[in-house]
């Protein structure tokens, strides 16, 4: 639960880019249930239920998601 004006910071893999979906494929060879997000995704989902949600990538396979939850709702 993330109180009113709450901060979440997410790192995450990003899954657009190849070599990440290589380690999904793997994972999935190996029958691990793992789920990967592209920084959109994880924007529209975090975004769809209310949040502020900024994105930070270093150019590599990594992103940040930072969700912020607002004050009050409605």
């Amino acid at each position: 639960m993330l109180a009113p004006g709450g901060r979440l910071v997410i790192e995450d893999f990003d899954r657009s880019r190849f070599l990440v979906k290589l380690m999904e494929l793997g994972e999935r060879a190996l029958l691990m249930r793992s789920r990967f997000f592209s920084a959109g995704e994880m924007a529209h989902l975090f975004g769809a239920l209310g949040g502020r949600v900024t994105l930070y990538g270093d150019g590599a396979i990594n992103f940040w998601a930072v969700v912020e939850k607002p004050q009050s709702v409605g």
